[in-house]
């Protein structure tokens, strides 16, 4: 079995962000989990956003903000 340690994490305000675009709302998320993690590398990158279907068409989060 492999340990599984979570190092950092981050996410945005909740909030009305009309002028901000997704991958820039995913970095500032990103930079504060980095910023937790006390400079560790990641393995791994979870992304959940429970509207991002509705809201925005938009259902494959990970892959938008990985690339």
């Amino acid at each position: 079995m492999t340990d599984v340690v979570i190092a950092g994490i981050g996410q945005t305000e909740v909030g009305e962000h009309w002028d901000i675009s997704l991958r820039d709302l995913a970095l500032r998320a990103i930079q504060a989990a980095h910023s937790d993690s006390s400079g560790l590398k990641p393995q791994a990158l979870f992304v959940g956003n429970m509207l991002a279907p509705n809201l925005s068409s938009q259902a494959h989060l990970g892959a938008l903000i990985t690339d």
